[in-house]
């Protein structure tokens, strides 16, 4: 696994909460014992979309920086804010983060994930079940198969276009 996710995982329970959440709305704020009880690396939510959450904050810091990195903000902010991604690369939590030319993250260093959010009708809860990655410019099933869920459970895969619907029914002949 990627070495900045392991050391950011063995110093998360060393983290506190900023001296401004107490301030916040109590949905909002972290508890004290928040980063000591919660278990980072059991997460798949963190593990699979926080880290890109995190690079995106990393990339947004990293490229205002460069932009403006004392001083006013420059008229041109937004604009040079926009070109600066294409040269912006670093070692992120969820791996090399590049981008290209048009500000798309560079396909050498991209990772994307199929992945189903089921519902258990028993329970209520949901569930998060990774079917496939892309990283190293390849694709990976796990399981070694397709086994993604589409519409309603079903293993078809969607379709680009909704069929119309069939024309309504004549009505029908009237009597002699």
């Amino acid at each position: 696994t990627n070495p900045h996710w392991r050391r950011f995982v063995q110093e998360w329970p060393t983290f506190t909460p900023p001296p401004f959440s107490e301030l916040l709305p109590s949905n909002w704020s972290s508890a004290t014992e928040f980063f000591s009880t919660f278990d980072v690396n059991a997460s798949t939510i963190a593990r699979n979309v926080g880290t890109f959450f995190y690079d995106a904050v990393a990339t947004a810091a990293l490229q205002a920086c460069a932009v403006a990195p004392t001083g006013p903000v420059p008229p041109t902010f937004a604009d040079d804010f926009f070109k600066a991604k294409s040269n912006t690369s670093f070692a992120g939590l969820s791996g090399s983060v590049q981008f290209d030319d048009i500000g798309d993250r560079a396909l050498a260093s991209s990772n994307f994930m199929l992945s189903n959010i089921l519902l258990n009708n028993q329970t209520g809860e949901f569930t998060f079940k990774t079917r496939a990655k892309f990283q190293s410019n390849q694709w990976s099933w796990l399981a070694g198969e397709r086994n993604f869920l589409s519409n309603y459970r079903s293993r078809r895969p969607p379709v680009a276009r909704v069929p119309p619907p069939p024309p309504p029914a004549s009505p029908p002949a009237s009597p002699p």
